[in-house]
């Protein structure tokens, strides 16, 4: 399968978006819960990717041989070349000329790792720290070949003592915030996450995914322990301030991190309203105009998942806003849905119109000639009477519709009432009269004349 595909990005997307892809889905497919689906797209993120991310190299002696610096140079163009199985191959076989030397033993370890044999790959981890018990390469590196094996209690205090050792990288701290999930320690992974997100942390332009990367996941990390995550997304906002001119090739990244703490936090409407205002000033940086236009439909997105997550809004008029900003549905059946909702919540829409018109003055302009239309009791029934016919015709083609879903009472008064067959057969009783029998009212007239007429 294309690796491409498996990690959801476009064919030639860059390392960083590669990578935050990547740690996106881990978070979607542990090793623990899904180890086929954690394979996979560890199989495509190592075929994407040609070095380890920011992992660096333990300083161990080689061997005093000229044959040992051959081995060392071939595992570190191979590594260079992409060529991981190649590099694995030289390290294990450096390894059996050389059985005491470090290097050769942490080379194989890691280049088994990248290559996917983990089982491998924590055996040899594993002799590397009993070796050498302080080493913090070791023990990080028993601690990712563990995780990605699956073996989460095993990863977890190999973690742990990486990380106390002084193990800082972004790769390392990223996967074992994964690790904390796994794990349900919240709090350990809101710890070693806090630093990524320092204000005073300087982020280079080629490293903005990855900042984006380490605030989405301590966001993540807060709600899962039912914080507000207030002071994180104030940190948020300030990053974006910060980082305004590298920031303009993000745009979608910008969003969907706002968006996840619009909907996920418990954000006050001042934050979200900075928060949006900040990335709509980074898109005004973008000189390229159908790029900029482009963005503005991520802007929508924010705006939604406000609207949606804000409880002082009613559920019609979150249904009016992806009518008329977001153009979800302009067909008529949903228009017409929509304004029998609005007719059914009337009287909490104008208990919070003031409210609109303060938070979301650009929605309010367009929503405000279906306000007038039904301000009056009396020329709200006259709609709902004429719009419920409209609707009853329409539904054969639709049979979908919030307004019956969210007030069931009202299909009667839509469809009329439905009479219920009888559960008795009917039986007539006697012979059946014809239409020119005499009545049986004792009138003498022809029955088709008499009773019959009635």
């Amino acid at each position: 399968m294309n690796p491409y595909e498996v990690l959801g990005i476009e064919e030639g997307a860059e390392k960083a978006q590669i990578k935050r892809a990547y740690f996106r889905l881990l978070r979607e497919h542990s090793p623990e819960q899904d180890p086929e689906g954690f394979a996979q797209i560890r199989e495509a993120y190592e075929q994407l990717t040609n070095a380890e991310e920011g992992a660096g190299a333990p300083s161990l002696p080689l061997p005093n041989h000229p044959y040992a610096k051959l081995f060392a140079q071939q595992i570190e163009n191979s590594l260079k070349e992409g060529r991981r199985k190649l590099a694995k191959e030289t390290a294990q076989e450096a390894w059996e000329r050389f059985p005491d030397s470090l290097f050769f033993l942490y080379e194989m370890a890691y280049t088994q790792r990248i290559c996917g044999n983990t089982g491998k790959a924590v055996k040899n981890a594993s002799l590397l720290v009993e070796k050498e018990p302080e080493n913090r390469w070791f023990w990080r590196e028993l601690a990712l070949a563990s995780y990605e094996r699956g073996y989460i209690r095993k990863a977890w205090p190999a973690f742990v003592k990486a990380y106390e050792l002084g193990c800082r990288d972004f790769h390392f701290i990223m996967m074992f915030s994964l690790e904390c999930r796994d794990y349900e320690d919240y709090e350990m992974g809101k710890q070693i996450l806090i630093p990524l997100t320092d204000p005073e942390r300087r982020w280079s332009a080629d490293d903005m995914e990855d900042a984006l990367e380490a605030y989405l996941a301590l966001f993540t990390m807060i709600c899962d322990l039912g914080e507000s995550g207030e002071e994180e997304a104030r940190k948020y906002i300030q990053f974006l301030e910060k980082n305004a001119r590298s920031l303009v090739s993000h745009i979608p990244g910008c969003v969907e991190l706002m968006g996840a703490m619009i909907l996920r936090g418990k954000l006050p409407a001042d934050i979200i309203r900075c928060g949006i205002r900040a990335i709509e000033k980074i898109n005004e940086r973008d000189p390229d105009s159908s790029k900029k236009e482009q963005n503005r439909h991520y802007m929508g997105l924010l705006g939604l998942a406000r609207i949606h997550s804000d409880e002082r809004v009613c559920s019609s008029m979150q249904y009016l806003y992806e009518l008329l900003v977001m153009e979800k549905d302009n067909s008529r059946f949903a228009m017409t849905d929509c304004r029998l909702c609005m007719i059914q919540e009337r009287e909490k829409i104008f208990g919070e119109e003031a409210y609109l018109r303060e938070e979301y003055p650009d929605f309010y302009s367009k929503a405000k000639p279906y306000l007038d239309r039904i301000r009056s009791q009396q020329d709200a029934e006259k709609m709902r009477y004429r719009l419920q016919q409209d609707y009853r015709k329409q539904w054969e083609f639709y049979e979908e519709g919030n307004y019956l879903t969210w007030f069931p009472e009202k299909r009667e008064e839509v469809f009329g009432r439905q009479v219920k067959p009888s559960e008795e057969p009917f039986v007539r009783v006697g012979k059946k009269i014809s239409r020119n029998d005499p009545c049986p009212c004792g009138s003498g007239k022809k029955y088709k004349f008499c009773c019959g007429r009635k």
